[in-house]
């Protein structure tokens, strides 16, 4: 008879009908990229928060903190106004009152000044303080010191004037100094000085503009002479 053909068996075919289906699908390779994201349970697992602080702010913060307070009996006119709620005003009617009465035993006696509140105190009661106040070396009497040349002679001349009140002829005599552009900056110093004990003289301010001009220092002209413009109001 015809023997029957004889092929030989699928391996490939036969492995995966004995063995493909009970692979378990566990054994099968994931991506390590894939395996380390967490599960949904612990994805929605609450975390502890924790509030961020740029080191800009932390270092703001520190800087405000170590900021030197501003001591109420030897602040300048311009220190003075630009406190927060102060102002030109203000300012102006704090050195006046020093003037007057003598330096600020506590924070407390800016209320005797007018339109000072206790809320604009307390804008302010962080960034200043009150220091028992130094005294002054006594300086020489001007009629001691030796002129140097004739300016010098109309400077110390002015400063005498000062002194004794007459604010008037000092100005003229330091204008007549600045129109020759001579002892420019002593000028200034003085008449610098003149304003925080006169905060209130439109004529010193406007000779110390013209001084600052003369100097070539334009944005501090400016400034001085916008403040006596408001004196003039």
């Amino acid at each position: 008879g015809i023997e029957a053909e004889t092929t030989e068996p699928d391996v490939e075919a036969t492995w995966v009908r004995e063995f493909g289906k009970e692979a378990p699908l566990a054994s099968a390779e994931v991506p390590s990229e894939m395996a380390e994201l967490p599960s949904e349970a612990e994805a929605e697992e609450p975390k502890d928060e924790y509030a961020w602080i740029s080191p800009e702010s932390k270092e703001e913060k520190e800087k405000e903190e170590k900021k030197e307070k501003l001591e109420l009996n030897s602040a300048s006119l311009s220190q003075l106004e630009q406190l927060q709620g102060i102002g030109f005003r203000l300012a102006q009617g704090i050195i006046a009152y020093r003037q007057e009465n003598g330096p600020f035993e506590k924070i407390e006696d800016l209320l005797n000044i007018p339109n000072v509140d206790a809320a604009t105190i307390g804008d302010i009661t962080n960034l200043i303080e009150v220091k028992a106040p130094k005294k002054a070396a006594p300086e020489p009497p001007i009629s001691q010191v030796e002129p140097e040349d004739e300016y010098h002679a109309k400077q110390l001349d002015a400063q005498e004037q000062l002194k004794q009140g007459n604010i008037e002829e000092a100005m003229e005599l330091y204008s007549k100094l600045v129109k020759k552009g001579k002892r420019v900056e002593q000028t200034i110093e003085a008449l610098k000085d003149a304003s925080y004990k006169h905060p209130v003289n439109a004529y010193i301010l406007q000779t110390l503009g013209d001084a600052h001009m003369r100097a070539d220092q334009l944005q501090e002209a400016l400034d001085i002479y916008s403040k006596a413009e408001q004196l003039l109001r």
